[in-house]
């Protein structure tokens, strides 16, 4: 369990961090392309999203899936469900700001198996003084992994309600964003391996060629 403090906001529970560092992990998509629930994709004897918090762990963030109470409380996380499950992500993330305290958040999906420990610390580093950090991907922004303050929970919360489902909605609002652009990502992770994800069965295939 985390160390959060835990406190009583009427029928629901608030996970209070504080000026902790915290990660969300979503995991609670339909996984349609992949054909079967991505959270539970193994490679070898591991989880693909134990991986995935074990480097977070290495960071020191303190952790959270967001998805399937049910389903996801396998892995030991507080875990905070979507009030409507498989909408997209927005309404994942408007779900976590509901019942999450804490100043900023690092939001990654459970299929990034290849996120690295420096591009983990350059998102957060560039995150103080501003309300979201994306890395560009081909020179377009890339919702995930992000770092995303709590600036934009009440942003978050109106996009949802006039039926937004897609991260990048946020760029349209007036936010300040600040994008690591291609000379830091080539110091950070040059082959931009943070940023891809599992989407199918060759993708799956190609990673378990790589981590042999």
């Amino acid at each position: 369990m985390p160390l959060a403090r835990v406190a009583g906001l009427g029928s629901r529970l608030m996970l209070d961090y504080g000026d902790r560092p915290v990660a969300v992990v979503l995991a609670g998509g339909r996984s349609r392309r992949f054909g079967r629930d991505k959270a539970f994709i193994r490679v070898g004897k591991e989880f693909l999203i134990t991986n995935l918090c074990d480097k977070l762990s290495q960071a020191n963030f303190e952790i959270v899936l967001s998805g399937p109470q049910q389903r996801l409380s396998f892995f030991g996380y507080p875990v905070i469900s979507d009030q409507q499950p498989q909408a997209g992500p927005l309404p994942a993330v408007s779900s976590v700001w509901k019942q999450l305290c804490c100043e900023r958040l690092l939001l990654l999906a459970c299929d990034m198996p290849f996120i690295s420990l420096p591009m983990i610390e350059a998102l957060w580093r560039a995150s103080r003084d501003c309300d979201i950090v994306l890395p560009l991907k081909n020179v377009r922004p890339s919702p995930l992994p992000g770092v995303y303050s709590s600036r934009t929970a009440p942003i978050c919360h109106d996009l949802v309600r006039r039926h937004r489902h897609d991260l990048k909605a946020l760029l349209e609002v007036g936010l300040r964003v600040t994008y690591l652009e291609a000379r830091e990502l080539d110091r950070v992770d040059p082959n931009r391996e943070s940023l891809w994800n599992i989407n199918t069965q060759d993708d799956l295939k190609e990673y378990e060629s790589i981590s042999r």
